[in-house]
């Protein structure tokens, strides 16, 4: 069987088909297989207990995830080290936190017809022995332009319900109703009370008496 030259490099060259590799970072790198991703439907099913037949609910159009085998090796003949560039990256490819910023630039030919461009990285295994001096490389994640990322900040301004802001206002720090504060008459506290002289005061029984003193009209 003649040997595919468009498909596998001859020795030496440290050229790879096209559809053969991957360029993450800048650093091209050879494929271990093809790359893996796709969209789908999404859509759940649901069987009734002793039923015939399932009914199936859609809850819209996602993405699978993109998985991507690396093939690293040495050319021996030619001096080009795949593994060497793939170290070279290594620790850029799976962030610590889940952005859009960063997100790693991408080319392949099947993912460029996708659109894809950049690839959030989520998943990077360790180096696995094939055979040989061949070790696979397994990189999982996602593309940016369909993947929503929840907020997680801590420093969101949160929106409170007025509802249950004005039911803490109406209580104290014990949970209980705050009392109603009593009202005060201005007018009688600004009026100044002039001193009362001791000849003015009279007990109930000078006040009797006086009453029976007055004369009464006929």
């Amino acid at each position: 069987m003649p040997l595919n030259l468009v498909r596998w490099p001859l020795p030496g060259t440290a050229t790879i088909a096209v559809l053969d590799r991957v360029e993450i970072l800048g650093k091209t790198l050879p494929l271990n297989s093809p790359i893996d991703t796709g969209t789908v439907l999404d859509v759940e099913k649901r069987k009734q207990p002793g039923s015939d037949y399932s009914s199936y609910v859609s809850h819209g159009i996602d993405t699978m995830p993109i998985t991507i085998e690396l093939l690293l090796f040495k050319d021996l003949t030619s001096g080009r080290d795949w593994y060497a560039d793939y170290e070279s990256i290594r620790a850029q490819l799976v962030p610590r936190f889940l952005s859009q910023r960063n997100a790693v630039p991408v080319y392949h030919p099947f993912l460029n017809l996708e659109g894809i461009n950049q690839i959030i990285f989520t998943e990077r295994s360790i180096p696995r022995r094939s055979h040989g001096n061949f070790f696979v490389v397994t990189l999982r994640g996602f593309n940016p332009k369909t993947l929503r990322i929840g907020n997680g900040n801590g420093n969101a301004k949160i929106v409170q319900d007025s509802a249950q802001t004005s039911r803490a206002s109406a209580t104290d720090e014990f949970g209980q109703p705050k009392s109603k504060a009593v009202g005060v008459n201005n007018q009688n506290t600004q009026r100044p009370t002039a001193r009362q002289a001791p000849s003015n005061v009279k007990t109930p029984s000078q006040n009797q008496a006086g009453q029976a003193r007055r004369p009464t009209g006929s």
